[in-house]
């Protein structure tokens, strides 16, 4: 029985779950052709790089052709299948930096936020426009702080500043390495203001 490689199983994998798209799956395949005319049989290859990426059913397809092929009782697909979390919440957040008022994107990042700290600034900033059923469109001000917020958090990630591991039982969670930000009660923020009000008045 022919078996894909794990690393050549990835892109596969990534693309079964829809976090690749089928032209992103097409330039992988043209440019991986050699490889994939040496590991699978002659028939599917053919049809494979003869399929139209454009068709509605393109993953279908690739996924009749190859899945006999692509492991998915090894641990690394397990530990792939372990990771979705990590990857989708990186996803939502690349949306959220990119389309400030995404609804959806917003929505998983709050139920993540249970399992991943780092999110709650992202998500506390957009509660109260959570708890209007987003009636109320996001002024242009509080869209930029959420697009900085959800780029800061990507930012982060991608310096090692927030990493996703596994615990040697496989359990997946975040460590944060950023320096903690040290916040004023916000009792001490209003009576700091008052003061400057009756200063102002005086």
């Amino acid at each position: 029985m022919i078996v894909l490689p794990i690393d050549t199983c990835e892109i596969f994998w990534r693309a079964f779950a829809g976090e690749v798209p089928p032209a992103e799956l097409e330039q992988w395949i043209y440019a991986h052709d050699a490889e994939l005319e040496a590991l699978l049989p002659d028939d599917v290859y053919l049809d494979l790089i003869a399929l139209d990426f454009a068709d509605k059913w393109a993953l279908h397809e690739i996924e009749k052709l190859v899945g006999a092929y692509v492991q998915r009782d090894s641990q690394a697909y397990q530990r792939f299948e372990d990771g979705k979390p990590a990857r989708e919440t990186l996803r939502y957040l690349r949306r959220l930096a990119a389309q400030p008022n995404d609804t959806l994107a917003f929505e998983r990042l709050l139920d993540g936020a249970q399992h991943f700290p780092f999110l709650y600034d992202l998500t506390d900033e957009m509660q109260d426009w959570f708890a209007d059923d987003y009636r109320t469109p996001l002024s242009p001000q509080k869209q930029a702080q959420i697009r900085a917020l959800a780029q800061g958090l990507l930012d982060d990630i991608a310096a090692g500043r927030i990493v996703f591991a596994f615990t040697t039982q496989g359990v997946l969670f975040c460590l944060d390495k950023r320096q903690p930000v040290f916040r004023l009660p916000q009792t001490l923020i209003q009576t700091v203001e008052t003061l400057k009000i009756k200063r102002k008045a005086a």
